[in-house]
């Protein structure tokens, strides 16, 4: 039994030794890339495009609420009165 198994290792070894490798078609870096795109459910376009929305979206919503927050700084002075701290009249 042992022999049999062992011809038949060295057999297919045999045959795995005699493939000889072949160098890659030019074209084949962007055929793996076109095949990866299609097979996937989102386009790689899209996701960049949504990504920028939400950084103009967020930017949009920071600068809204630093200028609200300035308007807010700016409001307080008018509504409360300043107060004079001094005793005396010099």
């Amino acid at each position: 039994m042992k022999n049999s198994s062992n011809e038949l290792m060295e057999n297919v070894f045999d045959a795995l030794s005699s493939v000889k490798s072949v160098p890659p078609n030019g074209d084949l870096y962007r055929k793996t890339l076109m095949k990866i795109e299609c097979s996937r459910g989102v386009s790689v376009y899209w996701v960049r495009t949504a990504a920028a929305a939400l950084l103009l979206f967020l930017g949009a919503e920071l600068y809204a609420v630093l200028r609200l927050q300035n308007q807010k700084n700016g409001d307080v002075p008018l509504i409360v009165c300043e107060t004079n701290n001094q005793l005396y009249h010099e």
